[in-house]
């Protein structure tokens, strides 16, 4: 629900004062360009939309427009016959040792500090690393458990973007730095 009214508010802000009556295919693919050039907030900091952003806020103009017919607001849905951008996938391009080296560096928080290094370790998504729990930690075996991320909306914990839970082997520096991070918390 949060993730649909983002994206109306979004559609909303790039159609402006246009009327449902009035609206056709090429209104709703411009407008689509448009949110492509508008960044996000929603997480705390402004970030590109990226094109499967666009894609859902497609997905929720399609059903509102739907809905529109359903009640005999418009004759056909513009939706059905907008193009919303491809869902090209983006080259991912990880941060290098000395970059990670110099984030942690520069990171005073020490949960946050563990939650960089946790993420270099096993590339897992940020709301996955914000969702482990210490049970999901297995030093011995040098793996970690990825079943569940924080929604970055709602704060709320939810199945990884997946859908399915997995097992990351983690390299020994890692085990290294969650060994003495465990050693501190009993300490404390």
């Amino acid at each position: 629900l949060a993730m649909h009214r983002t994206n109306v508010v979004a559609l909303r802000q790039v159609l402006g004062a246009k009327k449902v009556a009035t609206l056709r295919a090429g209104d709703l693919e411009r407008a689509y360009r448009r949110l492509l050039d508008i960044p996000t907030t929603g997480s705390g900091w402004e970030q590109p939309r990226g094109r499967e952003s666009v894609r859902k806020a497609h997905a929720s103009m399609r059903l509102a427009l739907d809905q529109a017919v359903r009640w005999d607001l418009i004759a056909a849905n513009p939706a059905l016959t907008a193009r919303p951008p491809s869902a090209v996938p983006g080259r991912i391009v990880p941060p290098s040792p000395d970059d990670v080296a110099a984030l942690v560096a520069a990171t005073t928080d020490r949960v946050h500090r563990l939650a960089i290094i946790v993420g270099a370790g096993t590339g897992a998504r940020v709301g996955e690393v914000a969702a482990l729990r210490w049970t999901d930690i297995d030093l011995t075996a040098a793996e970690v458990l990825i079943d569940g991320a924080i929604d970055k909306i709602t704060h709320a914990r939810k199945p990884p973007k997946s859908g399915r839970s997995r097992r990351i082997s983690i390299p020994d520096q890692l085990v290294t730095v969650l060994a003495a991070e465990a050693d501190a918390r009993e300490r404390e």
